[in-house]
């Protein structure tokens, strides 16, 4: 390992997922995952979608699509007696394969699973429970005896896991053979966060290139957002996403949003009180199938600007794609010195009805560790399922529907919509990952043609 300026460092994400298994449904498309794997500055890619022929569609668009210097690899995930694997061509006559997230999947049985299946493959996942979980590193480390540990971001839409789950890797060259190598001998540093310590942490069996990273490379055991998301400034979101923010003000009301990533909103402050995730953006108005899962084309594609003021702004962004080919997704945003208003309404822009079911989601930031808890006002019925994962009001004849959320990072909010054919609304709180998730789930609708769809009101303000 003498040397070292001479090898060749691969920051690497080895488990990506694309939209090529299933229309927007499990990933960004191939090429807004390349360009934000470049921004990041990866130097190593692998396509590793559920379906293998998927997988192999994905990988031949990212070779059309590929310029600079991304290595990019071809596979797949498959699952085998319950067990998920990442399977790697690392050449035409190189494979290489990891078990993927055996907490996730086998829970407290993780460590006798991986034992069984483990001799199948050639390292196993570092969890991404881990960044919340710190007595899985233990059992961790005694695995890297046997069996190297990888980190990946098991990227579908979660930029913040990309960012601070990955592996870097020294090789001798770019070829297979030397990748292989590395792989094999261990030279290479497992990263993720620690979102309790709020760090960037490590596992490697290589000290001597834990030494050589650290003084060449310190960006590496960095943390992004370098803050925790409620305290991110405006330059901070901006520099995280990669593309400008635009930002409207009222006294001491502030919403930001990115117009050309989605027109999705990364921050809403009431004085210094940050309201909505930076880290998870909000407002994802998808069909309803795309719930709580913001891989629809409207969730990454730019929204035109049709009309903005200092405290108002007016979107629309127009569907490319599948059955709501021609339809308008339109967006009317207003600040005042208490809250902010939002007017959400579709346009058919075809000769025929489109039958449309919508779902509006917002993701408000929160500590990890914090439970949320949803009630509606009177007369409404109070939420009894409690948290994590989710809780659910069932919404017949609650108009309009009066709203408290309770346990974000603000503390208490109130909350007012308006929601024809408003059917469910769900609470999605997993404790430990900085979010709480508030879905407003709509039934079908026909929108007629030339036509306009019901619209939907909220009004949000700290309690």
């Amino acid at each position: 390992m003498a040397e070292k300026n001479r090898f060749l460092i691969l920051k690497a994400s080895l488990h990506n997922h694309t939209d090529e298994q299933g229309s927007h449904r499990a990933g960004y498309p191939v090429k807004v995952l390349l360009t934000l794997l470049r921004k990041e500055n990866f130097n190593l890619a692998a396509i590793t979608d559920h379906r293998r022929l998927a997988s192999r569609k994905a990988f031949s668009l990212a070779r059309n699509y590929q310029a600079g210097r991304l290595w990019l690899l071809q596979g797949f995930e498959a699952e085998e007696d319950g067990a998920h694997v990442v399977d790697l061509n690392l050449s035409r006559t190189r494979r290489y394969r990891f078990f993927c997230h055996p907490y996730r999947t086998f829970s407290e049985e993780w460590t006798r699973q991986v034992r069984t299946f483990a001799c199948r493959c050639q390292a196993v996942e570092l969890d991404q429970f881990i960044a919340f979980t710190p007595e899985l590193l233990a059992p961790y480390q005694s695995l890297m005896d046997w069996r190297p540990v990888l980190a990946t971001a098991d990227f579908h839409s979660n930029v913040f896991a990309l960012k601070n789950f990955f592996t870097v890797l020294l090789g001798e060259e770019k070829s297979p053979a030397a990748l292989a190598k590395a792989l094999q001998q261990g030279n290479f540093i497992a990263f993720y966060p620690d979102i309790l310590d709020w760090k960037r942490k490590f596992l490697t069996p290589a000290g001597s290139l834990l030494t050589f990273l650290q003084k060449k490379h310190p960006e590496f055991f960095l943390i992004e957002p370098a803050v925790f998301p409620e305290a991110m400034t405006e330059k901070e979101i901006e520099q995280y996403w990669h593309c400008r923010v635009l930002t409207l003000k009222n006294g001491s009301c502030s919403l930001s949003l990115l117009p050309d990533f989605g027109g999705q909103l990364v921050s809403f402050k009431v004085g210094k009180k940050q309201i909505f995730s930076p880290v998870f953006p909000t407002f994802l108005e998808t069909p309803r199938s795309f719930a709580a899962y913001p891989t629809f084309e409207s969730n990454f594609s730019s929204w035109k600007i049709l009309s903005r003021s200092s405290t108002s702004l007016s979107l629309e962004y127009r569907i490319r794609n599948g059955p709501w080919k021609g339809l308008s997704l339109r967006r009317e945003i207003a600040l005042n010195k208490k809250g902010v208003a939002v007017r959400l309404w579709q346009e058919n822009h075809t000769g025929k009805p489109l039958p449309f079911a919508g779902c509006v989601s917002l993701n408000f930031v929160k500590r990890p560790g914090q439970s949320a808890k949803l009630e509606t006002l009177p007369p409404g019925p109070v939420i009894s399922e409690k948290t994590p994962w989710r809780a659910l009001i069932k919404c017949s004849n609650l108009q309009p529907v009066r709203m408290r959320l309770t346990g974000s990072a603000s503390g208490s909010l109130s909350l007012q919509a308006q929601v024809p054919l408003l059917e469910e609304i769900h609470l999605w709180d997993n404790l430990f990952e900085m979010k709480s998730l508030v879905s407003f789930h709509l039934k079908e609708e026909a929108i007629p043609e030339r036509g306009k769809g019901n619209e939907t009101t909220l009004y949000l303000e700290v309690a």
